[in-house]
């Protein structure tokens, strides 16, 4: 198998003698990333060998392994591309978003709930279910690349537009997973039993909101 417009190598005994440019490297480090990615997809990751993903990506064992020293090591590479290409779609307009934490809190939302359906999040997604069986530390990756990243991250969005005074005690982290889990978490499970429309999404996390809301003092 191999991936397409991503010729990057010649085959192993032929490729360039000493170090490549940074260029090249990139390339290479491109072909692989891709490679694997779709036989990870295709193939699951139990199937996806280190030497299939050589083939595919057309490099050498020894380039690939000098670059990952394990399949798992390759894998974690992967999951943490996806993950930024969402996160970097998903925040692009950071910059835009409303002063006002109820305001805030709601876009977050809208971009959670539309993110559950973008293409990177739905080869996540993929990419997890075909390691969990073989890959014991699939679910802490997920959870430490994805789950508490995200979850640090509203956290302090949270409190920095909320602009309490220092000494007012408010626990973010479990508001920001509150939030998290409530709206992902339920979105997920209905849409696993029936068909859920973006307004039904909406209008709960629109509740979930105005439930964060009044935990928090001189907030309303």
């Amino acid at each position: 198998m191999a991936v397409a417009g991503l010729a990057v190598a010649k085959a192993a005994g032929t490729a360039r003698r000493g170090r490549p440019s940074a260029s090249r490297a990139a390339e290479i480090d491109q072909a692989i990333s891709a490679a694997a990615l779709e036989l990870f997809l295709s193939a699951g990751y139990e199937a996806a060998s280190m030497d299939a993903i050589a083939i595919a990506a057309q490099v050498s064992k020894g380039t690939l392994y000098a670059r990952y020293t394990s399949k798992e090591a390759l894998f974690r590479s992967v999951l943490e591309t996806e993950l930024e290409k969402m996160s970097v779609r998903s925040g692009a307009n950071d910059h835009l978003l409303p002063t006002d934490l109820r305001e805030r809190l709601r876009v977050h939302a809208r971009t959670l709930i539309a993110s559950m359906n973008y293409g990177e999040f739905q080869r996540i997604q993929k990419l997890v279910a075909s390691a969990q069986l073989t890959f014991p530390d699939t679910a802490r990756l997920w959870h430490e690349l994805a789950t508490r990243r995200y979850v640090r991250f509203l956290a302090k969005d949270m409190a920095a537009c909320a602009k309490l005074p220092p000494d007012t005690e408010v626990d973010w982290l479990f508001l920001a997973n509150l939030f998290l889990h409530s709206i992902g978490g339920w979105q997920h499970i209905e849409r696993l039993i029936r068909t859920v429309g973006d307004d039904e999404v909406i209008a709960f996390s629109d509740a979930v909101i105005e439930t964060i809301l009044k935990s928090i003092p001189h907030s309303g």
